[in-house]
């Protein structure tokens, strides 16, 4: 008898084991007995076992078709549960897809919102730019006005007092015998202008472009002489060993608020002093003592200087105006009134016909003095100009500002001839020596420049910071250079090689102006302390 396959058997059990097995199941014996027999016989004659036929069986198939259909299910189980997943990540992402889907059409529709705010504002701005600028052309005319006003105002003022300026002026003559025609001159110019009558307001908005002017309106062109260019024959050359020797002799408490500028009268004998106060002085030079005074501005003044015959005076200060003034009685003889801010600097042409002013609204303008009119404006600076003077002998104006440029414009012309850059802050001041070749510049870095006016190169520098320089000035032999300091000292430099002489010391505050005597005989400062000293 066969025994039976095992359970984990997977190859199918013969055929004679399979009825063998069935038959002892069912028990018959006989028939097994028969088939036992008969199948031996019938397995001596074959030749191989190949021949021996099996039968498939039922079992061991259903059990691995049931093991594979568990590893199936399984395998569904875990594609449900991937499945489950993955449906629930998409509807994951759908939701954030519509969300971000909305939040996009959201921001689509405040782009649009936004833009037509913006577009709407462009279009209010652009109308409030046209206000503004109607209103700032109204506000400009009625200040034109007002001054047109004032202006008729100190004209009838004049008119009324004139009789007392010329007694005036007739005693100021007893007093000083030497400027009798001066004064005589000054008073017949007053009259004149006084007579002279007052431009609308149609021609002063005019007057805010240069106007085409005629041949006797322009600067003429000067050549000087040789003589003009030697020092006075009675000069005293301020040697680097007077200068170190150099003392203070005189001291006036000038005014209680800061001197800002002071002018030194062509004969040497006067000072005219301007204060933060608006008051003009005159001081007899040397020994001090005032002359006359007068309330020149209801605000602080910038600047002053003398007309080279002495008979006039030119002042700059807060008010967008440079007024001229008589030096003899001190009153108004005119002002020129076309700038749209506070004056710092003024200077008159070598000849006394023309004037230049460097104001606070980026300009210099050149006036002529026989008509009143501004012979051109000078736009070249980009920030407010400090300083402007003319060049001895010369028609050429420097200018220094804000922007830290020396720029050199033709005065006849008003167009740009160059340019001098080297300083890092704002420029302060500008002087010439006498005759004309070498200009010296000082900025609020406390730096000093020498400039060569033939080619307008640097000669020289000198550092004499921290503290700024405010002030500078050359005498007239043109061997030393002062400037003044804002800590008070007043540094002195020779001029050929910029080496430091000395420093001299006195004033409290800060130094503000400076001038030499004609004659080499002195030099004399003015500062925020309110003092003016005579240095000898």
């Amino acid at each position: 008898m066969t025994a039976m396959p095992s359970e984990g058997a997977s190859i199918p059990p013969p055929v004679e084991d399979f009825l063998m097995n069935f038959l002892m199941k069912h028990n018959m014996t006989q028939t097994l007995e028969c088939f036992q027999t008969e199948w031996h016989k019938l397995g001596n004659g074959r030749e191989s076992a190949a021949e021996i036929e099996s039968v498939p069986d039922v079992y061991t198939r259903s059990e691995h078709l049931e093991r594979a259909l568990e590893d199936c299910e399984s395998m569904c189980a875990k594609y449900q549960q991937k499945a489950s997943a993955a449906e629930a990540q998409f509807e994951k992402l759908r939701k954030e897809r519509n969300h971000h889907r909305t939040a996009h059409r959201r921001i689509l529709q405040e782009k649009k919102t936004m833009g037509q705010e913006l577009k709407r504002l462009s279009r209010q701005v652009d109308d409030l730019r046209k206000e503004l600028e109607e209103l700032t052309e109204k506000h400009n005319a009625a200040l034109r006005e007002k001054m047109l006003a004032k202006l008729q105002r100190d004209k009838a003022s004049q008119r009324a007092t004139q009789l007392e300026q010329t007694a005036r002026a007739v005693s100021a003559s007893q007093l000083a015998p030497t400027r009798t025609t001066a004064i005589a001159t000054t008073a017949a110019v007053a009259n004149t202008t006084a007579q002279r009558p007052l431009p609308s307001l149609a021609k002063a908005t005019k007057r805010l472009q240069s106007p085409v002017l005629s041949q006797s309106q322009r600067m003429p062109a000067t050549l000087p002489r040789p003589e003009q260019l030697l020092p006075p024959p009675n000069l005293r050359p301020m040697t680097p060993g007077r200068a170190k020797a150099l003392t203070v002799v005189n001291t006036v408490k000038a005014s209680t608020c800061a001197v800002g500028a002071i002018a030194l009268h062509p004969q040497g004998d006067l000072l005219a002093a301007v204060d933060d106060a608006g008051i003009m002085s005159i001081w007899q030079l040397p020994g001090g003592q005032l002359e006359q005074q007068v309330a020149a501005h209801p605000s602080w003044l910038a600047d002053v200087r003398f007309h080279p015959d002495g008979t006039l005076l030119l002042t700059a200060g807060s008010h967008p105006k440079v007024d001229l003034w008589s030096s003899a009685g001190l009153c108004v003889v005119t002002s020129f009134l076309e700038h749209a801010h506070c004056v710092w600097s003024c200077d008159f042409h070598h000849t006394g016909d023309f004037i230049a002013s460097g104001s606070m609204d980026n300009t210099v303008k050149v006036w002529d003095i026989t008509t009143g009119k501004c012979l051109h404006t000078i736009r070249s600076h980009t920030d407010s100009v400090n300083v402007v003077r003319f060049q001895p002998h010369s028609n050429h104006i420097l200018s220094g500002g804000a922007d830290k440029i020396v720029r050199v414009t033709d005065g006849r012309t008003g167009l740009a001839v160059g340019s001098m850059e080297a300083h890092t802050n704002a420029v302060s001041d500008i002087a010439f020596t006498y005759a004309g070749d070498v200009a010296v510049s000082c900025d609020l870095d406390g730096t000093v420049c020498a400039w060569s006016m033939r080619d307008r190169t640097l000669l020289h520098t000198a550092k004499l910071g921290p503290h700024p320089a405010n002030c500078i000035a050359v005498d007239t032999s043109g061997q030393v250079v002062a400037v003044g300091s804002g800590d008070g000292a007043i540094k002195v430099l020779a001029l050929d090689t910029f080496d430091l002489i000395t420093e001299l010391q006195a004033h409290d505050d800060a130094v503000q102006a400076l001038v030499f005597d004609h004659a080499g005989g002195f030099l004399v400062s003015c500062g925020s302390d309110g003092t003016i000293r005579l240095w000898s």
